[in-house]
């Protein structure tokens, strides 16, 4: 890189002093005179119609300012995702609806002078439900007679609603069934991965305000200005040109502030009061309110033959969409099925959506295992195995550099002494990148150690070294939060998990050696850095648990207890 005098070399971050002096400027951090304190009814279903709403007691209250339902606001069809132009997700939320599809849904909104009269307000809302079937199973949503969740005429872009089947995909090359004859050997398995919280510092929050031109200002934490804009445009039925929308450093999302969360409501109160109104989740709502990373079962059934190459790949996901599921290593006969995705449809009693690398953790935790399986049922090194079945020239990159930085030695037979090592490999945002972990597991407890976490990833051309190995560490560590802790527990459609007492997550103590090897490839454009270093977590480890004591963890978190319930089947 030569020919660049700033690309591809090591950049002190710009606001690096400014973030550990506590200097940078948050959503927060303004004083706006008169300001009013939202707050939003959900709703304690996760499927139920409106029958009567009274917000008269509400209204009455000393000090509430505005009280809105969906009697009070357009009905707009949109959808929350922040995406490219055209939106080619489902329009399928409302501002406020008389029906509610989720646990959370939105029942009502107030303005009012203090966050206790606020709560006062929501708490005098009178609301007469008919209660509806929920869709609490993913595998079974669309199934018939199933209660539909989207049954309203008005929303679109939904590819099946009497399904509760927002969309899907399907891709077959060659002949399946073919290739199960010429198989010697077949596989079976079933992954599960939970749903998870996005656990950011600074919860959901959002400003907004009339300025002196009658401008409407919306100040937020989120990850995408330029789509709230457009999107509260559309719903508040207003010019885009009236709207500015301001944002300011982000305490954290991680996919969380990849959607509109509260822009659009907090946005219409301050149009009703024509005064400043915050809305500021507390965790507890951040739990119940906020999108969840959805669930996912994955499907595989796949065969090999004597010589050790894939002779089919038959892949199902439920859920979690289809990122991560693309089949990377040459097997002339297979089929990819997604099945929905993250979204509102009926597959979640709870809204989901976007959580790092949205799906891809999900289906390579299954796809990646699967790889390791047959690798090690045809008696091959996980390494060999990978090299053999694929010709991709970025996908062979880094396979041999992350193997060369780990010292990898080819082994078919797994240690199961209670030190192991896994490798898994991917693809995500235009980023190839594969890992080598070593673990350490305690026969006795379950208890798993990550000492080492060697990545390699070919990113193309790499802007800044030092800002692309950082987020590949934060990627890293986050991980193991999914890997071992992380899952939001829930009974019927009411939610268990709603604080950090109750829902665990990384801790220093856990975080290992992290080394990132980042693999030349100037041919490349620049691709995606914060997100591949996560995509594989949950399979390596689970390789390296495998290869420590033989036991195969198929659904995540991976806990102490069931990483010792697994060891006794062994």
């Amino acid at each position: 890189m030569s020919e660049h005098n700033v690309v591809g070399r090591r950049v002190r971050k710009v606001d690096g002093v400014k973030l550990v002096t506590g200097k940078t400027a948050f959503t927060d951090d303004i004083e706006l005179p008169g300001l009013l304190i939202g707050k939003i009814l959900g709703s304690p279903h996760p499927h139920a119609r409106i029958r009567r709403i009274d917000t008269r007691r509400a209204k009455a209250l000393p000090g509430v300012h505005a009280v809105l339902t969906y009697q009070d606001v357009p009905r707009v069809p949109h959808t929350t995702a922040g995406q490219a132009w055209p939106e080619p997700s489902p329009y399928d939320t409302y501002m406020l609806d008389s029906k509610v599809r989720f646990v959370g849904d939105r029942v009502a909104a107030v303005a009012a002078e203090t966050r206790a009269i606020a709560e006062e307000a929501l708490r005098r809302i009178e609301v007469d439900y008919e209660v509806l079937p929920p869709v609490l199973d993913m595998e079974h949503a669309m199934d018939p007679g199933v209660a539909v969740i989207h049954d309203e005429p008005d929303s679109t872009h939904i590819l099946d609603p009497k399904r509760n089947l927002a969309g899907d995909i399907h891709k077959e090359l060659g002949n399946v069934a073919e290739g199960f004859k010429q198989a010697d050997l077949i596989l079976e398995r079933e992954y599960r991965t939970p749903r998870q919280q996005h656990a950011m510092i600074e919860p959901h929050i959002v400003i907004s305000w009339l300025d002196a031109d009658d401008r409407l200002i919306i100040r937020t934490s989120t990850q995408i200005p330029f789509h709230v804009r457009r999107q509260v445009a559309m719903i508040l039925q207003i010019p885009v040109s009236r709207i500015r929308v301001i944002k300011p450093r982000i305490g954290g999302g991680f996919g969380g502030k990849q959607e509109m969360v509260i822009e659009d409501i907090c946005a219409a109160l301050a149009l009703a009061t024509r005064r400043p109104v915050k809305i500021e989740y507390t965790r507890a709502e951040e739990f119940f309110y906020d999108t969840f990373g959805p669930a996912a079962v994955v499907k595989v059934a796949s065969g090999i033959d004597g010589a050790g190459r894939i002779t089919f790949w038959d892949y199902q996901v439920y859920a979690a969409g289809g990122r991560g599921a693309n089949v990377l290593y040459d097997v002339a006969n297979r089929r990819v099925r997604v099945y929905g995705g993250r979204g509102r449809e009926g597959y979640h009693p709870f809204g989901t959506g976007p959580w790092r690398a949205p799906g891809a953790s999900s289906n390579k935790f299954g796809y990646e295992q699967q790889i390791d399986a047959m690798a090690r049922a045809a008696g091959m090194d996980p390494l060999e195995f990978r090299l053999r079945n694929t010709k991709d020239p970025r996908m062979l990159r880094v396979l041999r550099a992350v193997a060369q930085a780990a010292h990898w030695t080819s082994r078919s037979a797994i240690r199961k002494d209670g030190r192991g090592r896994g490798l898994a490999a991917g693809d995500d945002a235009g980023t190839y990148v594969a890992h080598v972990a070593d673990v350490v597991v305690d026969r006795a407890t379950g208890t798993v150690k990550v000492e080492r976490v060697i990545c390699a990833q070919d990113m193309g051309i790499v802007v800044n070294p030092d800002g692309a190995k950082m987020q590949t560490e934060g990627a890293i560590t986050m991980a193991l939060g999914y890997c071992f802790a992380e899952e939001v527990q829930f009974q019927g459609g009411k939610i268990l998990t709603n604080n950090f007492d109750t829902y665990n997550f990384a801790r220093m103590s856990w975080v290992p050696e992290i080394e990132v090897v980042l693999v030349p490839n100037d041919a490349e454009g620049t691709q995606g850095g914060g997100e591949p270093g996560i995509i594989n977590m949950g399979a390596v480890i689970a390789n390296a648990i495998y290869d420590a004591t033989g036991a195969r963890m198929t659904r995540m978190p991976m806990t102490p207890e069931r990483v010792l319930a697994e060891i006794r089947k062994v």
